[in-house]
């Protein structure tokens, strides 16, 4: 099953990447969003913002690599393109 498949390898992207850690995920995505939008991010809703993030944690973000990634997303998102 595709499914199942899927939550497999989600968990060990989680595992590898994120420690296993959620929060860890979703706080850096958060950060890198945040810097990477500067004070266009605080002119979003709650909800915008919430959508923004977990679409690109949905990505999979690497650890080493998140804050550039946020950068690239927020960059394609804010031309019309992410």
């Amino acid at each position: 099953m595709a499914g199942r498949r899927e939550m497999k390898e989600h968990q060990k992207w989680l595992e590898r990447e994120w420690l296993g850690s959620e929060v860890r995920l979703f706080g850096a995505c958060v950060a890198g969003l945040a810097i990477a939008a500067g004070d266009e991010w605080g002119k979003l809703s709650e909800r915008e913002q919430q959508f923004l993030v977990l679409h690109f944690a949905g990505l999979r973000p690497t650890r080493a690599d998140v804050y550039d990634q946020a950068r690239e997303y927020w960059e394609g998102f804010s031309t019309g393109v992410g």
